[in-house]
């Protein structure tokens, strides 16, 4: 070990110093000692050497968006033991886009990537990658098959923006039952409604039922909102498992049971093979006539053809969504003419609308990054992490076959 250096000097400075070819000081004011020639280890071998050894097998960390410094500073923080970048500036629709093809170029000498966007690119180059902390909650853009041939374990940022989000479910649910997006233009355009008439009075909440498909993290706090309305609460898992924050609790197979209970459905549940138009033709018919549907997790866990149908005939009182359908593998592509719905559902009077805008919240996007990375720190300290998802050969946790 070298001796302690001089008060007021980093250790890290001092190295620096010299090796910049400053002279180092022969003498230490703290101990009055003489120095050890700081260019050698007293092993027989200069200790610049060595530091650069050591340097060369930091754990480097990608982070694949456009960080600030305060992203930046944050990741260092939890991270301090690694070298964490980020992918240079370059022209996007946001910072928190990356081009597929400069993210692949940085992430080849990657052992952990944390970002927010992925590509095919990124597999093929990023050879070093052992974990890939993706900071949403849903991973439907990942390519499992990719990891599972490179052994890359999978963590997300599960429950950084379940607050929000069932926050967001909570003002469509009331947009919808007191029909706000409709009585606002009504005043803006000078209208009239009568009191009293059943098309256009509202919804009450306390005595009704409210029916969620999904008691995860979000699934859980709409249910804790609900019950703050005096609501009853229908909760629907995979498990089938009861919870405290429902009254009741039923599982897949009883879905279309607790469906016709519900004055209210919310959509909280991981879009997967399973759940894919989960609620479909059937499904809907279950549910009471005047109803409402509300969908904060994935558009294609709905039927889109027989939502509409469900509208068209008022069977539905309404529906909400901050979710909407990806148009992949059809003709044409989604991307290149990007809609809400094809079937203009959107566009309906009984359809309140928003464009995947829960977690559009400052604190939201922190947490998101944090609790990423917080995964890479367990996983550097050879401790559990908190929400790995895809241990480099299955699915674990909840989603474990």
């Amino acid at each position: 070990m070298l001796d302690a250096p001089v008060r007021g000097l980093s250790l890290d400075g001092w190295m620096d110093g010299w090796m910049d070819g400053c002279a180092p000081p022969r003498w230490c004011p703290i101990r009055g000692a003489p120095l050890r020639d700081p260019r050698w280890d007293g092993r027989g071998k200069p200790v610049q050497e060595r530091l650069k050894g050591v340097l060369t097998k930091l754990t480097k960390v990608l982070l694949g968006w456009q960080a600030d410094e305060e992203e930046l500073s944050l990741a260092r923080s939890i991270l301090p033991d690694c070298d964490v970048r980020a992918v240079p500036s370059h022209a996007t629709l946001t910072r928190f886009d990356c081009d597929p093809g400069i993210l692949a170029q940085h992430a080849k000498d990657a052992d952990i990537l944390a970002t927010f966007t992925i590509g095919p690119e990124v597999y093929r180059s990023a050879e070093r990658m052992k974990l890939l902390l993706w900071l949403h909650s849903g991973f439907d853009p990942v390519d499992f098959a990719a990891l599972k041939e490179r052994h890359v374990m999978l963590a997300n940022a599960s429950g950084s923006n379940a607050t929000a989000v069932a926050e967001h479910a909570f003002a469509l649910l009331l947009a919808l039952a007191k029909r706000i997006v409709e009585r606002d233009a009504r005043v803006k355009q000078g209208g009239w409604a009568p009191f009293w008439a059943s098309e256009t009075s509202s919804a009450l909440l306390a005595g009704s039922t409210v029916t969620i498909v999904g008691l995860g993290e979000i699934g859980r706090r709409v249910a804790q909102r609900a019950r703050a309305f005096e609501c009853r609460v229908i909760g629907v898992r995979r498990s089938g498992r009861p919870s405290p924050e429902a009254d009741v609790v039923y599982g897949p197979d009883k879905l279309c049971e607790a469906l016709s209970r519900a004055d209210f459905v919310v959509m909280a549940t991981p879009h997967t093979a399973e759940t894919n138009a989960m609620i479909s033709h059937q499904e809907l018919a279950a549910m009471k006539p005047g109803s409402f549907l509300i969908n904060v997790c994935r558009g294609r866990v709905v039927d889109e053809i027989a939502l509409r149908a469900a509208l068209d005939s008022g069977h539905l009182g309404g529906f909400a969504s901050d979710v909407w359908w990806v148009y992949a593998n059809s003709m044409p592509e989604g991307w290149h003419y990007a809609v809400p719905s094809r079937l203009g559902i959107h566009q309906l009077k009984s359809v309140v609308a928003s464009h995947d805008s829960a977690v559009d919240n400052l604190k939201v996007k922190t947490e998101m990054i944090t609790r990423g990375l917080q995964n890479g720190r367990a996983y550097l300290d050879k401790a559990p992490m908190p929400n790995l998802v895809f241990d480099g050969e299955k699915m674990v946790g909840s989603l474990a076959d």
